[in-house]
């Protein structure tokens, strides 16, 4: 994992960051995206039922592609997570709008500032 560190924060090189409309939190499954991590336990209720999948909490500060950065203030810690889960929630926060586009039938997420 290439990863380029400055200060504002890691940048997400090699990591899959998944845009999530269902998510609540985003969800981080590594240490260095965090400016602050709060340690502890807590379950979190899944497709699959209630699981102890929660390590942490706190802020982030994640850098995307083209150094779109991200500051998250309520970021879930989970090393059980097999994606970085970004919610929409955080996305809107962070003053982007979101949007979508079929092209040659894929669909896109659009991302605007």
């Amino acid at each position: 994992m290439n990863i380029q560190q400055n200060f504002d924060g890691p940048k997400i090189s090699g990591d899959t960051c998944l845009a999530d409309s269902a998510t609540t939190h985003t969800t981080l499954k590594d240490k260095k995206y965090f400016s602050h991590l709060t340690i502890s336990n807590a379950n979190v209720n899944t497709i699959s039922g209630s699981s102890k999948l929660i390590e942490g909490s706190r802020s982030a500060i994640i850098l995307l592609p083209k150094c779109t950065k991200f500051i998250i203030d309520d970021v879930l810690y989970s090393t059980k997570s097999q994606r970085n889960l970004l919610s929409f929630k955080d996305i809107r926060l962070n003053g982007y709008h979101i949007g979508k586009d079929t092209c040659f039938f894929i669909r896109f997420i659009l991302y605007t500032y």
